[in-house]
């Protein structure tokens, strides 16, 4: 069984996105209020939740039909030593195939529709919607706020050898921003600093 946890900081935004996803199956749905930010949302949902797996998912995201088998699906195909090393996003920057570091994964981004091939070694994901363990060995950083923690993830799995993994589930993300946020920077300064000499890339240019 897989739990879904989402912040939640406008509930109409969340009654026209994921609460009406056509992909939201019967799974347990843990919505968290007033988080100060992506660690502390993330940990009073899995305080509160009872699933092994954790879809930490945006409350502007539209999951398609499917989306719940899929990502079952996903988890089979995680040995349960490597569960608390996994680390699954949707779209985001890793090293393809043919071995280039390029963009990877697929999303309906508002009206833009990009599309990908899959990654077994990202050292970015987008934080819409990310795949983990409940026993997760890395740890979200909330001086991060609710920016790059997910790249930061794959920072701390790609640095211990369990390089975390861009798969194709191709969702809607109804995202409001125009433009990104002064948060970002500073959360990318932030970033920056904990890993001086990485070369970090994500789709938003970083």
């Amino acid at each position: 069984m897989i739990g879904f946890i989402v912040p939640v900081n406008d509930e109409e935004v969340l009654a026209n996105n994921l609460r009406t996803s056509p992909g939201l199956c019967f799974h347990e749905v843990t919505e968290v209020r007033e988080a100060t930010s992506a660690a502390d949302a993330f940990y009073a949902g899995v305080k509160a939740a009872t699933a092994d797996w954790i879809v930490y998912v945006h409350q502007d995201v539209v999951l398609p039909v499917g989306a719940c088998a899929a990502l079952n699906l996903l988890t089979k195909t995680v040995k349960p030593e490597d569960a608390p090393t996994t680390i699954i996003g949707f779209c985001g920057i890793g090293y393809l195939a043919n071995g280039t570091l390029d963009s990877a994964g697929t999303l309906w981004d508002r009206k833009k529709l990009l599309d990908w091939p899959r990654s077994d070694k990202a050292i970015s994901i987008d934080e819409y919607c990310v795949l983990v363990n409940r026993g997760l060995k890395y740890f979200i950083d909330a001086r991060l706020g609710w920016h790059l923690w997910a790249t930061d993830l794959c920072l701390q799995a790609l640095n211990d050898g369990h390089p975390a993994r861009i798969e194709r589930l191709l969702m809607r993300h109804n995202s409001t921003l125009g433009k990104l946020p002064p948060e970002f920077y500073h959360s990318a300064e932030i970033l920056r600093a904990k890993y001086p000499t990485t070369d970090i890339r994500t789709l938003n240019g970083l």
